[in-house]
């Protein structure tokens, strides 16, 4: 036996570790419905304000990247958004959402929109930690 170690590993090299995972994954729990969704806020002039990343699995919706311009933080930009992407869950079939932050980004702010945290790595980034939360909708 013998373990390769890809540096750069591309697309068709992760699959062939994917793949057969998923495969394994659907006979025990069925299809993960996963589709991968992007929300844009835009300005007047057309620039990107705020956006959000996140994908759709089983029956969780996954925010993988929030973000708003510094400008405009602080002024209910991402409460909206962040409620828009609810929503959208919810007539995608999801019943919950969820999502990590660092210390030094927004905790405090997702559980003022009701979320709870449920895990953290410490030292993750060094000198800070790592939450996760999840939201019933």
């Amino acid at each position: 036996m013998k373990i390769d170690i890809l540096t750069s590993p591309s697309k068709e090299d992760q699959d062939l570790v994917l793949q057969p995972l998923l495969r394994f994954n659907e006979k025990i729990v069925g299809s993960n419905r996963k589709h991968e969704l992007t929300f844009l806020i835009k300005n007047d002039n057309g620039e990107v304000i705020a956006g959000c990343n996140g994908n759709v699995h089983f029956n969780y919706f996954f925010i993988a990247h929030l973000w708003v311009s510094d400008t405009l933080r602080g002024q209910g930009v991402g409460a909206k958004l962040l409620a828009r992407v609810e929503e959208e869950a919810r007539t995608r079939q999801c019943d919950h959402v969820w999502l990590d932050t660092f210390s030094f980004q927004a905790p405090g702010f997702y559980e003022k929109q009701g979320y709870t945290r449920c895990g953290e790595l410490p030292e993750y980034p060094p000198g800070f930690k790592r939450y996760f939360y999840f939201k019933k909708i």
